[in-house]
């Protein structure tokens, strides 16, 4: 199967990337080090052939947001929106069932990706984040599709962010990649919150705002939308509201400086607009540090590439995972980010399911 070209410009050379599909709310407290952190412990692989994916619980049912490889594009590549598509193209993508592994719905969004979903309980709606660019036009949107249906099979588009025509934009050409929503406290009000890497300055976090998930939605002004310093790399963003103690957490990952691998930082801010805080031994641009997550150990790296449990997956495609066992393990894992999605290395996804230890 094919990595769409918008996948390939984003993700080469290739890279491991694990999906954290069981996180507690111990890892949004920021970590202390050593001892004091939380452990993250890693549960294995538990898919293939998948890009960009969020975990969903729709009232205790454990969906999985998923964007596929196995979608073609048309000849003109997946980020011409002018080009013709087929009728029975359907799109890249979609949601299945956790533990039976069958989709749920129909497809939608053709050559989108780089994407995240969430589940709104107060509505009962779904909310899906996805990036469109248009090669030939050098314009980058982030669509918004909601679906009330409880079947996941008829959804509302519009358009979120646009990195053309926005007031926010002072470049003519600006690419954008991955997103995040929360909702949480700004300036003592309930508001929902984007994060959107872009490439400001390296892969750079930036942030957009909304009083509703559908939108309309602010992109904040760029001296106040870094996280940390616009020469710090902050790619992959996963954001979440404590209100515990009343924090924004921004779990981002970078390059380390003289290495091709990718690791998990974590920072906290009480307001959106920061200033944000790098946790104890993470933030330091000339060295990888403590990060939240890395495959820096064999003991890791180990862990990653083990199979999940056979009772987390229909039978059928368990024992498709384990006749490819001895080809996808021999991949090198480079990339411990994203924490609520994952990426594709040589159309092979790697899902780590992690949890952390009470």
């Amino acid at each position: 199967m094919a990595v769409p070209p918008h996948l390939q410009a984003r993700h080469s050379p290739p890279a491991v990337v694990p999906l954290l599909l069981h996180v507690s709310l111990l890892l949004l407290a920021a970590p202390a080090a050593d001892a004091a952190r939380p452990n993250v412990t890693r549960l294995g692989t538990w898919d293939l052939g998948m890009v960009e994916t969020t975990p969903v619980n729709v009232k205790g049912r454990l969906l999985l947001y998923v964007e596929s490889t196995e979608q073609p594009c048309p000849p003109s590549g997946c980020r011409d929106r002018a080009a013709p598509v087929p009728a029975d193209a359907g799109g890249n993508l979609r949601f299945i069932d956790v533990l039976s592994g069958e989709t749920v719905g129909a497809p939608f969004g053709h050559g989108e990706g780089l994407g995240c979903a969430m589940w709104d309980e107060a509505s009962e709606t779904m909310y899906v984040y996805a990036t469109l660019c248009v090669e030939k036009e050098g314009h980058c949107t982030v669509e918004v599709y909601s679906s009330t249906d409880a079947t996941l099979t008829s959804w509302k588009q519009s358009t979120a962010i646009d990195a053309i025509h926005g007031a926010w934009n002072n470049k003519t050409k600006t690419t954008l990649w991955n997103t995040s929503v929360g909702k949480g406290k700004i300036k003592g009000k309930d508001m929902w919150v984007m994060a959107f890497e872009t490439d400001i300055s390296y892969w750079t976090t930036r942030f957009a705002v909304a009083e509703h998930p559908a939108g309309p939605w602010e992109v904040l002004d760029v001296e106040e939308a870094y996280i940390v310093s616009p020469t710090l790399e902050t790619a992959d963003p996963t954001l979440r509201y404590s209100e515990a103690d009343g924090y924004w957490y921004c779990f981002t990952g970078r390059k380390a400086p003289a290495a091709w691998f990718f690791f998990m930082e974590v920072f906290r801010a009480k307001e959106i607009t920061g200033p944000w805080e790098p946790a104890p031994q993470m933030g330091n641009a000339s060295e990888v540090g403590v990060p939240m997550l890395a495959a820096t150990t064999p003991a890791d790296v180990a862990a990653d590439k083990a199979m999940v449990p056979q009772e987390w997956k229909g039978g059928a495609r368990y024992d498709f995972m384990k006749a490819l066992e001895a080809w996808w393990t021999t991949a090198d894992d480079v990339n411990n980010s994203d924490l609520d999605r994952a990426c594709a290395y040589h159309c092979v996804l790697r899902a780590a399911l992690c949890r952390t230890a009470h």
